[in-house]
């Protein structure tokens, strides 16, 4: 993912600094109404005006989509890699960086394919240009909009590409504050068009197996799960490039669960939320924030800049959210302690449990009595059928998280192509995002229950 395009680059340790002060302003605006003392705010209600529900939105069928790509840094770059592979016609690329709109370009045409318009030079909100240019009478067209940039941009540039009829896929989380939650929805609902969050995990070989032997009633009646995102990216974030020149600024102004989707989709996919359930109510802790400041003196030593930020983000942040039918999730995130990396993928049933990181089952009349099993044991009778099919490609491609962004992607396009509802709709991304200031509003209230809004408007129950 390349540099934030409202920032300049960073030169120094200094001019870091000073940056990460001033993208506080630009994270900070969402948090500071969560601060306030007194009773936690109500939650955001659905504008008066009623809006078509689109959950299990079908379009017309779209034989060869044409795709533009805002964002060609690092996780652009993979994206774009991986479309050259599909059935689509990448039409244009869009990048403040004159040099990841090159890589990005060069990917495409490395893949035997025409170059892409480029766009990107007109400054931060050259996107704008781009899906013009494209919708013109005498432009090429653009049916879809794959966004890769970083946070902030997501919900204006989903918001832009759906206002002129172009369906949208939004790398994680879709949103950061619940007006902007509702905003998405609310575009997707009155243009007709898709708004899908991009979280590759629920496409993982694992994940998908777990959904299937779910589905199947293999673990009988679900009852709680767990999820989170546990990866420490203290060098990462503090390395000044990508995602170091922007997200630390969120740890600077935001405490909370800030990136809740990857631990938390699949779970909510087990239990079939939007299918008969929904996300009810949140509760939320955090511990102390040590962490950032612990890498930066051991990394830089204490008298670096880096080590004098006051981060308040807690290096651990549990939310604990309850479902209408009354289940329960614990979702966790710490992007900044020395902890393996895992996303604990449990899930509990009334028969039998699964649980990842090591992948593990027990299933009752099938597994040892007080025993694990390994989850592979149960691979060829329940390896999902999409797996099955985009398996073998998926592998193949190189840095796409075990493949997974592979079958993300072409399962995107399948269903675009087939004129079929897409895998994860607008209201699986926001209800999955919105944990995030949702869990900001508890934990500023010492832990206080807030309500999760129903998106969907009562669609919910089917």
């Amino acid at each position: 993912m390349s540099r934030d395009p409202r920032e300049p680059k960073s030169t120094g340790a200094p001019s870091r600094r000073a940056f990460l002060r001033a993208s506080v302003g630009a994270s900070a605006g969402a948090a500071a109404a969560c601060v306030s003392s007194g009773a936690p705010p109500e939650p955001v209600e659905a504008p008066a005006a009623q809006r078509q529900n689109v959950l299990g939105l079908k379009v017309d069928p779209i034989p060869r989509p044409k795709v533009a790509v805002i964002g060609t840094g690092a996780r652009g770059q993979v994206l774009v890699r991986l479309l050259a592979r599909l059935e689509v016609d990448i039409v244009a690329l869009c990048d403040v960086d004159a040099q990841a709109l090159a890589a990005g370009t060069k990917l495409v045409t490395d893949a035997g394919r025409p170059a892409p318009q480029g766009f990107g030079e007109g400054g931060d909100e050259d996107y704008l240009r781009m899906l013009d240019a494209l919708l013109t009478a005498d432009g090429v067209g653009v049916d879809l909009a794959i966004i890769a940039t970083p946070w902030r941009w997501h919900v204006p540039q989903a918001l832009a590409a759906m206002e002129r009829g172009v369906h949208v896929g939004v790398e994680v989380p879709v949103a950061y504050t619940l007006e902007d939650c509702w905003r998405i929805v609310d575009a997707a609902e009155r243009e007709r068009v898709h708004c899908m969050m991009l979280e590759n995990v629920c496409y993982g070989r694992e994940e998908m197996m777990a959904l299937n032997l779910c589905r199947a009633g293999l673990l009988g009646e679900l009852t709680h799960g767990e999820g989170a995102y546990i990866h420490n990216l203290s060098a990462q974030l503090g390395s000044g490039v990508s995602e170091g020149l922007w997200r630390p600024a969120h740890h600077l102004a935001r405490n909370g669960n800030l990136y809740p989707t990857h631990g938390l989709g699949p779970i909510a996919q087990y239990m079939g939320v939007h299918a008969g359930d929904r996300l009810a109510t949140l509760v939320s802790m955090s511990s102390p924030a040590r962490g950032r400041r612990a890498h930066a003196e051991r990394a830089l030593g204490a008298d670096a800049p880096e080590a004098k930020l006051d981060f308040i983000c807690g290096d651990i942040n549990t939310s604990v959210l309850q479902t209408a039918l009354g289940r329960t999730i614990v979702v966790q995130h710490d992007t900044t302690t020395p902890r393996p990396y895992t996303r604990l993928n449990h899930i509990q049933g009334t028969r039998g449990t699964l649980r990842g990181f090591p992948g593990r089952i027990h299933v009752v009349d099938r597994s040892p009595e007080h025993a694990w099993e390994p989850l592979d044991a149960y691979q060829d009778e329940f390896d999902h059928p999409v797996w099955k099919r985009l398996g073998p490609e998926a592998l193949g491609q190189a840095n796409t998280h075990g493949g997974m962004d592979f079958v993300m992607l072409a399962r995107l396009v399948e269903c675009l192509v087939a004129g079929e509802a897409l895998d994860m709709s607008v209201y699986d991304g926001v209800a999955w995002s919105c944990v995030s200031p949702l869990s900001e509003q508890s934990v500023a209230h010492g832990g206080a229950p807030v309500a999760v809004p129903d998106f969907t408007r009562g669609a919910w129950r089917g």
